[in-house]
């Protein structure tokens, strides 16, 4: 069974089942946030809080992006940014196109090995994510024309 990416959490199940742990996890801000940080995994195994420190960063992030209206100059309002953890790091992140809901498809690869290291512990686990999405934030930056963002 493959595993679905999914906004804050990386489920084995059927797309109709992955909303509604989505929104206990970000409440009412999930539809509002110019940040939304889901993980899949490119390799068998699992990363124990990353659920948790997904669901908290975005709403860190999120919270911080929307203060200082970084997403206003841009053709999108959301940034949808997948962590994929597989074998190895890839040095590059991947923009993808705009969807049809005005949201950016990003994606960076990180290695499982990076992600397992705090073993569970979600600030940890946080820390090891925030320079991954500093990252693809400076990346999506640079192609649109925004302001530098210090996550």
């Amino acid at each position: 069974m493959d595993l679905l990416p999914c906004h804050a959490f990386c489920f084995r199940k059927s797309r109709a089942s992955v909303r509604r742990p989505l929104i206990a996890a970000l409440g009412d801000m999930a539809s509002d946030l110019p940040l939304l940080i889901g993980g899949v995994g490119l390799v068998r195994g699992s990363v124990s809080g990353l659920g948790p420190a997904l669901a908290q960063l975005s709403q860190e992030i999120g919270g911080e992006l929307d203060i200082t209206d970084w997403t206003r100059p841009a053709p999108f309002w959301r940034v949808s940014l997948i962590i994929r953890y597989g074998e190895r790091a890839l040095p590059e992140p991947e923009i993808g196109p705009i969807n049809q809901y005005g949201e950016l498809e990003a994606a960076i690869q990180t290695s499982i090995s990076e992600l397992r290291a705090p073993r569970g512990d979600v600030d940890l686990l946080k820390a090891a994510i925030r320079p991954l999405v500093k990252e693809c934030l400076s990346a999506v930056g640079e192609k649109y024309g925004l302001r530098d963002f210090d996550a």
